[in-house]
């Protein structure tokens, strides 16, 4: 959830109807087997009856770490991983300490002890430096969470069968939700969602019609693979540039085409928060700068918002749905003979300002760039 909350009273949209969703009796024992309200909520958790119990020792396997013993690969992928950072990556901490608000929480630190009642402790989650853990999918009532059970002969812990955990409904728990109603705002009110999404990636990846669709634990998760856990996305930058594809294409001497074409995103791109952007940049004989597109979804002010209507309205899309093609018309008066090009993926375009982070490195990254030679279209109507 990082960063959809700045500023939560200036670019967030309300309207003031509540979202509703259709769950299946058999998703609504899974959510409560997991604990999941779609970040409504935060995880209620006990160390002490939810752990894992270790006959050997004779001791609560309390701690994320504990899981290193026996799942190495795994949990070194997963330390390596946004979820591990997602409570403590600069992006979100930076936001945060603008907006400390608990909903935030219940996606980036979700799991909160029992004990923990007072306001002013919500704040304080359990092992909030681990983020979206191995305890927070995996262990309940001293078992672990599974979408498969392992074989007989290889049973070490008790387990319960969670079929969601298979499905990219699961995922959506985190990854798909809407702003919160005005009401939301107000002191003593309950917390609810409107019907406005504020991270659409679960129906966006409903939304496309591919015969071959993936789940999103077959592209993030790895599962049975050496990468298993690694969780790769939006910051893994080789992922990025392998899911486009540019190519250009001179018109005549003062026009050039170019084409980009997003490969294998089963999801519109960027997704996740709404302040994610992609910057193309094109440049000319010495790297002269030429022109920038920005892909993106933009937001206007509603001046005089009635009470359950949004104080932001989308305007325009631009952002790249799946296997989408976009062609792009350079004007320039240079007769070029080749162009390069910068693709950056943008994590919080237009807030740098707002949210006064020293350095843009951190929230600005090339991910693909490139050297193309243009060669002269034939003429014609052929």
């Amino acid at each position: 959830m990082s960063y959809h909350l700045i500023s939560f009273f200036s670019v967030t949209l309300f309207v003031g109807l509540t979202t509703t969703f259709t769950i299946s009796c058999k998703n609504q024992n899974d959510e409560n087997t997991l604990r999941f309200t779609n970040g409504v909520n935060p995880i209620g958790y006990s160390l002490t009856k939810d752990s894992i119990w270790d006959s050997k020792t004779n001791n609560l396997l309390e701690t994320n770490q504990s899981c290193e013993t026996c799942h190495k690969q795994i949990y070194l992928n997963w330390s390596k991983s946004r979820h591990k950072e997602a409570y403590t990556n600069q992006l979100f901490q930076t936001s945060f300490k603008i907006e400390p608000m608990d909903w935030c929480l219940n996606c980036h630190a979700p799991l909160l002890g029992e004990q923990i009642k007072s306001k002013e402790n919500q704040l304080k989650r359990i092992q909030q430096e681990d983020g979206v853990s191995c305890i927070t999918c995996h262990v309940r009532e001293g078992k672990i969470l599974t979408g498969q059970i392992p074989k007989l002969n290889s049973l070490t812990h008790n387990y319960t069968k969670v079929e969601m955990m298979n499905e990219s409904k699961f995922c959506a728990n985190c990854h798909q939700f809407s702003f919160p109603t005005s009401q939301s705002l107000e002191k003593n009110h309950s917390f609810e969602y409107s019907m406005v999404a504020m991270q659409d990636t679960y129906k966006e990846w409903i939304k496309n019609k591919s015969s071959n669709k993936k789940t999103c634990q077959s592209c993030h998760l790895s599962s049975g693979k050496k990468e298993s856990h690694s969780f790769p996305g939006g910051h893994t930058l080789k992922l990025i540039s392998d899911s486009f594809d540019v190519s250009a294409t001179k018109i005549n001497n003062n026009q050039v085409l170019i084409k980009i074409q997003s490969i294998g995103i089963d999801h519109s791109f960027p997704t996740g928060d709404l302040f994610r952007a992609l910057r193309f940049r094109v440049y000319g004989p010495r790297r002269v700068f030429l022109k920038e597109w920005i892909f993106k979804k933009e937001y206007t002010t509603n001046k005089n918002p009635k009470p359950n209507e949004p104080t932001k309205i989308l305007v325009s899309n631009t952002v790249f749905e799946s296997e989408e093609l976009k062609t792009l018309i350079l004007q320039t008066e240079f007769n070029l003979d080749s162009i390069d090009y910068d693709f950056f993926i943008d994590y919080q375009n237009g807030l740098n300002e707002l949210i006064h982070l020293e350095t843009v490195k951190e929230s600005r990254k090339v991910f693909q760039s490139g050297s193309i030679p243009l060669n002269q279209k034939p003429s014609g109507h052929g």
